[in-house]
């Protein structure tokens, strides 16, 4: 499960978002949270987003997790020779899973600057 987390942070941008919110130069954490910036709107709105695909795919691993291998084993289906169970919840959710972060991050997220607009502008 660990490694599928950190595909997850991985596809959907959030360990950029960490490491900016933590390792950003002094003059970023010198200045006071700005709640009207458009950057933390972003971020939350995109943090709430990740919050909503991890909710799914663990909708998804525990159904079919428990919800197909809770029968007998005298009774379970195989598919390549692992259990039905264990292919969907595993195998083929963490496929699943990889293809929505991916057009979730394609088509949801948005590409947000670093730096401050006030700071842009006067290097400029």
């Amino acid at each position: 499960m660990g490694i599928r987390f950190l595909l997850f942070l991985w596809l959907s941008g959030t360990i950029d978002l960490a490491r900016f919110c933590l390792f950003k130069e002094e003059s970023f954490l010198k200045k006071p949270f700005n709640s009207k910036d458009k950057r933390f709107k972003v971020a939350h709105r995109e943090a709430l987003i990740g919050v909503v695909l991890v909710i799914i795919n663990f909708i998804w691993w525990y159904g079919f997790a428990y919800g197909l291998g809770s029968d007998k084993v005298e009774n379970y289906t195989y598919i390549w020779g692992l259990p039905a169970w264990f292919f969907y919840s595993c195998i083929a959710g963490f496929i699943v899973m990889i293809v929505i972060v991916s057009l979730t991050v394609k088509f949801l997220f948005t590409d947000v600057p670093f730096e401050d607009e006030e700071e842009g502008h006067e290097h400029k």
